[in-house]
C-alpha cells in the first residue's frame, strides 16, 4: 500500500503552487498594460525597436518624450502636413508655427517652410509620464529639429528660426 502524504507537506506544497500562479497572473496583468506605448512601462524600448526610433540617436530623451514620439508615430497618417507637425511638436513639449518665407516663390513653398519656437524650451519633469532618475527638467531644442526632420516629407527643407 502506498504511503500516504504529510498534510504538513501537502499544505505547504499547495500554498506554494497557489503563490506561483498568483505570481504569474500578477505578471500577466502587468505586461498586459504595458503593452499599450502610453503606459510607461517596460516595453518602451521594444516599441522604439520595432518602429526603428527614436530618431537622429536621441537616446538621452526623457521617457515622456520618447512615449509620445512613439505614440505620434503610430497615430501619424498618411499625410504630414503642418498641423501635423505643429501638434507632434506639441505633444513633446514645443509650441511653435509654421510659415512659409514670402520670399519664396509660390511653386517652392511645397518644398520649403520655416519652423518658429523659442530659442529655449524647458521639459519637465511629470510625475506620470517620466521615469525615476530623470532629470527634473531638460532644455535645448535637439528633440524639436530632429523629430520635424525625421517626420517631414522627405522632399521638404525645414528651416528653424528661433525667438
Amino acid at each position: 500500500m502506498p504511503e500516504q502524504p504529510d498534510a504538513s507537506n501537502y499544505g505547504t506544497l499547495l500554498e506554494v503552487i497557489a503563490q506561483a500562479a498568483f505570481n504569474a497572473q500578477t505578471i500577466a496583468d502587468d505586461n498586459l498594460d504595458e503593452i499599450f506605448p502610453d503606459i510607461i512601462g517596460a516595453y518602451l524600448s521594444d516599441w522604439e525597436r520595432v518602429l526603428d526610433l527614436p530618431p537622429c540617436g536621441l537616446t538621452d530623451l526623457p521617457a515622456q518624450q520618447r512615449s509620445e514620439i512613439v505614440l505620434a508615430w503610430l497615430n501619424m497618417g498618411p499625410n504630414t502636413t503642418a498641423d501635423f507637425l505643429v501638434e507632434l511638436a506639441a505633444t513633446i513639449g514645443y509650441t511653435i508655427t509654421i510659415t512659409y518665407d514670402g520670399t519664396i516663390a509660390a511653386s517652392e513653398r511645397n518644398f520649403h517652410f520655416e519652423v518658429n519656437a523659442a530659442s529655449e524650451t524647458a521639459i519637465y519633469f511629470r510625475a506620470e509620464d517620466s521615469a525615476a532618475g530623470e532629470r527634473l527638467v531638460s532644455y535645448g531644442n535637439n528633440a524639436l529639429e530632429c523629430v520635424i526632420n525625421y517626420f517631414k516629407p522627405a522632399h521638404t527643407l525645414a528651416t528653424f528660426i528661433y525667438t
